[in-house]
This record gives structure tokens, sequence and C-alpha cells, in this order.
């Protein structure tokens, strides 16, 4: 007899996560280029830093919680590099809400293919069993 083996591991997102993260950070890139003059430039760096961002937390940081304070912390300490303590504040606030932007996205993402699907499967019933 064969023995039956049961894996829990978790599922790779990355073809998921990956482009969804980083079309957040193309959005977020293309307000912040307007606001600096440079759209295009930053539409691209959003883009990157969005993928990469979501890569190395997809793939590298196996605590998620730690990962999303070191997100947090690293956009604060860019914010600071950039514009002192009052960008350190809103580079805080930008890196909690990429995050929570990213699962509330996934979330729509995830009731929208459900509500299609649920669509589909009522239209397939009515012209199945409907009045005819």
């Amino acid at each position: 007899m064969s023995d039956l083996s049961v894996n829990k591991g978790q599922p790779n997102m990355s073809g998921f996560v990956v482009p969804v993260v980083g079309g957040l950070g193309l959005i977020l890139g293309f307000l912040t280029g307007n606001v600096v003059g440079a759209p295009l430039v930053g539409l691209l760096l959003g883009a990157v830093i969005g993928a990469v961002l979501a890569v190395v937390l997809n793939r590298m940081v196996p605590n998620k919680a730690m990962g999303r304070w070191a997100v947090i912390l690293g956009f604060a300490v860019i914010g600071f590099l950039f514009g002192g303590l009052g960008g350190a504040v809103g580079g805080a606030l930008i890196g909690g809400l990429v995050l929570r932007m990213a699962l509330a996205f996934m979330g729509m993402i995830g009731g929208l293919v459900g509500a299609v699907l649920g669509a589909l499967l009522l239209i397939w019933l009515w012209q199945q069993y409907g009045p005819k």
C-alpha cells in the first residue's frame, strides 16, 4: 500500500501578490510623481518599489508581523531622509496604509471574482432549469 502524505505548507502567492502590490505602487508612485512634477518617473519607481517589496515580504520574511513593521519603519526612515520629522511621520503613515490598501484591494478582487462566478452560475442554472 502507498502512504498518504498531506502537505500543509502555504501556496506560493508571488504570481498574484507581486502584480497587485506592484500595481498599487504604480498608483501611489504616479500620485507622488505628480506632486513633484515627474509623473512618469514616479509611476515607474512606484511600480518597481512595490514589486520588490512584495517579493521580499512574500519570499524572504517568515514572520508577517515583523515584515509589516519593517515596511513602516523603512518608509519612515526614507521619509525622514527626504523630509525631516514631518517626512518620517508621513512615510510611516504611507507605509502602514500601503499594506492595508494591498490587503483591502486583494479582498475586493476576491469578492469581485466570487460575484462574477456566482452570477455565471445563476445564469447557467436559469438556462438549464428555467422556464422554457
